[in-house]
């Protein structure tokens, strides 16, 4: 029997644990990842191993929209450099030696097997598995650039003597998974057993947005990444391509939309709140989602623990809105920005901040995202499982009556994703943590259209149904009749649409705008509503600041142990 030893360069699996319903029960059987599967179940359980893994690598990867400084988001303990490099390389090649172990015995078992039922369904997990892969290395290259390619799992010489794949070739790799993965897998899962595995409609929509990626990549430059070029050509050839996939996917074949029809619903508990609810999470709109649940299952979520509040069973508060992030929300009247907030502690002032009269009449998913003074939330005692009083944020206060918003900086606190139901620990929670929502869909293909043909009358109806959500009026088709300006819109409704979602992070690299957020080469300075300072940001940036941002480094301790990796240049 083949044994693989542990290596620093990949976290090879001696066990996989598995569960019988997706990420619905506790794991009660363990396959060894060096046996041959034997039977249907060990194929399903292992297969469902693979999605633990990709749990375990997406959990959190809304935090690096607040990376490396306070931009729409602020994080008390921002994640370094070495932290991002080291945790997510090793995440990520741990689950794609899972992943690479289970296609390996899947293809073995699917050849001792002659029913017709059980092959299509082995085939199916093939394509489950093979989506996993290929978001993966989406994720890696889009990190690192070139990385080492994996298809196996590796001896202990191949771990320590391989060399970075050029991204050429990991994009082909990736392609090929997810064509695979769209010729497998269903378009949609009718039964609730199946809901939450991965779709035909998932693998359209990644491949599409990997293709979006790599036209902007290839647009806007990778100069950090040695060898890599622009061609604009080669641009618009993948913009073209993510569109088609996009357009696949708003097929009604596929069952999708947005969640109640895009409708804003009211005011006080809009439809954009309601989405973020567990009882949601399987609705029309999403598309793929890290999956979780709770309690006492092993498998529940920390959202309410580092977003939430100590009113609400006991959470840190540990990431929270800027007045960046809040700014950005429209005029219910004009659908225009409104005046920046005023930061200063005059609870009264016209346009103050800490006044609560300032937000008035504004987009709807800023209530659903952010509380600021005078915002109300339910109490849930520290255990979760009982509703106290209904309790008051106002920044400064932390009792009698007013939530505890614990070290909270920014002078706004998070309302979305923190619970507002019982039955759950703070750090134990059952919610689904989106990764592709189909807003996401619409958004990405306005933007590959907008890239070909400039804004067209479509576009401008899809976006609309986007800000309708938020209560907003349409857009101007005046005021956004060319390319730039439309481009403006979409960046705009992306910034509103998914904090918390781990895009903005992703966004800003792949359109180089960094310099111009954090306004190169001045810099800016973060401070709270009351005006209170909190962190200055880029104010004496080097002439590496930036690329480092743009790619990250090949983790020191990887290139010890092996040589042959090079190191990206902004690192050197």
């Amino acid at each position: 029997m083949k044994k693989y030893i542990y290596i620093s360069f990949i976290s090879l699996i001696l066990n996989t644990g598995c569960i019988d319903n997706l990420l619905d029960q506790t794991a009660t059987t363990k396959i060894s990842s060096d046996t041959f599967w034997s039977s249907i179940d060990d194929a399903i359980k292992g297969t469902n191993a693979v999605y633990n893994s990709t749990r375990n690598t997406f959990k959190e990867t809304f935090r690096l929209d607040q990376f490396p400084s306070g931009d729409l988001i602020f994080q008390n303990e921002s994640p370094t450099d070495a932290k991002i490099t080291k945790t997510y390389w090793s995440k990520c090649y741990s689950a794609i030696n899972r992943i690479n172990n289970a296609l390996f015995n899947l293809q073995e078992f699917k050849k001792k097997v002659s029913k017709e039922e059980d092959i299509k369904l082995l085939e199916r997990l093939e394509g489950e598995c093979r989506f996993m892969r290929a978001l993966h290395y989406f994720f890696m290259i889009d990190l690192w650039g070139d990385v080492p390619y994996l298809d196996h799992v590796p001896t202990l010489e191949e771990a320590y003597s391989m060399y970075r794949t050029p991204i050429d070739e990991i994009r082909n790799k990736i392609l090929e998974d997810f064509q695979i993965a769209i010729k497998n897998l269903p378009p949609y899962y009718e039964s609730d057993e199946d809901k939450g595995r991965v779709t035909r409609a998932a693998a359209y929509s990644y491949r599409g947005k990997f293709q979006l990626f790599w036209a902007c990549w290839k647009k806007n430059g990778r100069p950090e990444l040695k060898g890599f070029s622009t061609d604009i050509n080669e641009a618009n050839q993948y913009y073209q391509k993510a569109a088609d996939d996009f357009k696949e996917v708003m097929k009604e074949e596929y069952k999708l939309g947005l969640f109640r029809d895009g409708e804003p619903g009211d005011e006080n508990d809009p439809n954009y709140r309601q989405l973020f609810s567990y009882e949601n999470e399987k609705c029309q709109e999403i598309i793929f989602s890290i999956q979780f649940a709770g309690p006492i299952l092993g498998q529940g979520e920390n959202l309410c623990q580092v977003l939430g509040n100590s009113s609400v069973s006991n959470g840190m508060c540990g990431v929270m809105p800027t007045n960046y992030l809040v700014d950005l929300y429209q005029d219910l009247n004009n659908g225009d920005y409104c005046t920046p907030v005023t930061l200063s502690p005059d609870e009264e002032g016209k346009n103050s901040a800490t006044n609560p009269e300032t937000y008035k009449n504004r987009d709807y998913r800023m209530r659903s995202t952010v509380m600021w003074n005078g915002q109300k939330m339910k109490s849930i005692s520290k255990d979760g499982l009982t509703f106290g009083k209904e309790v008051t944020f106002w920044f400064g206060n932390k009792g009698n009556g007013f939530v505890n918003y614990r070290s909270a900086k920014t002078g706004y606190i998070f309302r979305k994703y923190v619970k507002q139901y019982t039955g759950f620990a703070r750090g134990d929670g059952p919610q689904d943590i989106y990764l592709m929502r189909y807003a996401d869909v619409i958004l990405m293909y306005c933007e590959a259209i907008n890239e070909i043909k400039g804004p067209t009358d479509e576009l401008f109806s899809l976006i609309n149904k986007i800000r309708h959500r938020g209560n907003l009026p349409e857009l101007n088709k005046t005021k956004f009749k060319d390319k730039g300006s439309f481009f403006e819109a979409i960046i705009q409704e992306r910034s509103v649409e998914f904090p918390l979602e781990g895009k903005r992070f992703f966004d800003i690299r792949r359109w180089r705008i960094a310099e111009k957020i954090w306004n190169y080469p001045n810099g800016r300075t973060l401070y709270s509503t009351q005006n209170t300072f909190i962190q200055d940001q880029y104010t004496n940036p080097t002439d590496r600041t930036f690329p480092r941002y743009y790619i990250y480094n090949i983790p020191e301790d990887e290139r010890i142990h092996n040589q042959n990796l090079t190191q990206n240049e902004p690192w050197l």
